[in-house]
């Protein structure tokens, strides 16, 4: 969370101080700033879907108990 705290401020800055002229940026305005936002946030979610996703496959289906599972391992002498 901190990241994108840090980009969105740093983007601030970038855009609203002497620096535009610097990286040859223009000023965004509401709507551009809130499309942007939308898309950040969009990418949050995915982001969220998947790890419980990836969460919910990796514990198997309810009842099961892959929570204790291990791999065997052979002894050296039966490979």
């Amino acid at each position: 969370m901190y990241v994108i705290a840090i980009t969105v401020t740093l983007q601030i800055i970038i855009v609203s101080t002497p620096l535009a002229t610097v990286f040859v940026t223009v000023r965004q305005n509401v709507w551009e700033w809130a499309f942007a936002l939308a898309v950040g946030a969009g990418g949050l979610g995915v982001s969220a879907v998947t790890k419980l996703v990836t969460q919910h496959m990796q514990s198997g289906p309810q009842g099961s108990s892959n929570s204790h599972h291990r791999d065997e391992v052979l002894p050296l002498s039966h490979v």
